[in-house]
């Protein structure tokens, strides 16, 4: 948690810089913000990349993240797409009914809990 007065942006990238595990809910507006783009996405798509983190993503809405690529270290090109979404990109939660929705919650918990090797 980001605590009040702190510096935002220094605190963001440390938090980044020791994340295993990256939430990405994923929609247009995600994808166009540009501190988005150029400021998290780099870094925790890259240590994903390195295998240092895992990205578990959910598409929140239609968007454009089978073409949208953002620039990582060395300028390498990396598409969230290229990873295993949480649910079918194609149905994304807006267009989910909540019982559909809580099952996807529920499966996204299972994945986050087998990255920190927590057994149900």
């Amino acid at each position: 948690m980001l605590r009040t007065g702190a510096e935002w942006k220094n605190e963001i990238r440390e938090h980044m810089s020791k994340a295993k595990v990256a939430i990405l809910m994923v929609s247009q507006t995600f994808l166009v913000s540009e501190f988005i783009r150029n400021v998290e996405l780099p870094e925790l798509l890259q240590a994903a990349k390195d295998e240092k983190a895992t990205i578990l993503w959910m598409p929140v809405g239609t968007s454009l993240v089978k073409d949208t690529y953002i620039k990582g270290k060395n300028d390498i090109e990396i598409c969230i797409a290229n990873y295993q979404a949480v649910c079918d990109p194609r149905k994304p939660l807006s267009n989910m009914p909540r019982y559909e929705r809580d099952e996807i919650y529920n499966k996204l918990c299972e994945e986050i809990k087998q990255c920190f090797g927590i057994m149900s």
